[in-house]
């Protein structure tokens, strides 16, 4: 799984690079069949306009290859970059078309589509699953089974310790060190993505 996740990583980032220093259309359209359906996803949930939300695609998939040097893999995948970008372009074009509904009162814009929740904590939070799950398949096997039974299977320290045959105070250590390690990985990874001051 985790060499799978780095394999996706490793062929995204090599497309951005194509597009930024080859200009390759080839590479652009191969990340538009990746991220275009997700993309679009996104922009309709926020925009709720099938029309609007392809304009908000394009022009996304458009800053992409004008801007494709820009990215940095210090700062998070190229899954998250283009996501960003496309959240950003969907709230743009919300906010223009708040403010053509003031400035134009005889166009009528539907309110629920003005004040529709910002999907953006649900995409955060998808990214953030992910990152844990990436981080706990990086921890040794033994400590890595003991969290899930813990923390999502709801076992009992006692329990983990009947099921797995191995003393109380091993599965009580292995949690230790398994938390520890799991605080320090996602810890590094949130460092690796904060933007530079």
């Amino acid at each position: 799984m985790m060499s799978q996740v780095a394999g996706a990583e490793d062929r995204d980032t090599n497309l951005v690079l194509a597009v930024a220093e080859r200009r390759d259309p080839d590479a652009l359209a191969r990340l538009y069949d990746l991220y275009g359906g997700i993309a679009y996803g996104l922009t309709l949930r926020m925009i709720a306009d099938p029309g609007m939300a392809e304009e908000v695609v394009q022009e996304a998939f458009f800053n992409v290859w004008r801007n494709a040097a820009s990215y940095s893999e210090d700062r998070g995948s190229v899954r998250t970059w283009l996501l960003s970008i496309v959240h950003n372009l969907g709230i743009d074009k919300l906010r223009r078309l708040k403010s053509k509904q003031r400035l134009d009162s005889q166009i009528e814009v539907p309110e629920d589509a003005l004040q529709r929740p910002d999907v953006w904590n649900e995409v955060e939070a998808d990214l953030e699953r992910q990152r844990i799950s990436q981080a706990l398949l990086a921890l040794p096997r033994e400590q890595r089974t003991t969290i899930e039974l813990a923390y999502f299977g709801g076992y009992s320290h006692s329990e983990i310790a009947n099921l797995l045959r191995i003393p109380l105070g091993t599965v009580k250590g292995r949690l230790r060190l398994g938390m520890e390690k799991l605080r320090n990985l996602l810890t590094e990874t949130t460092m690796e993505l904060s933007p530079e001051p």
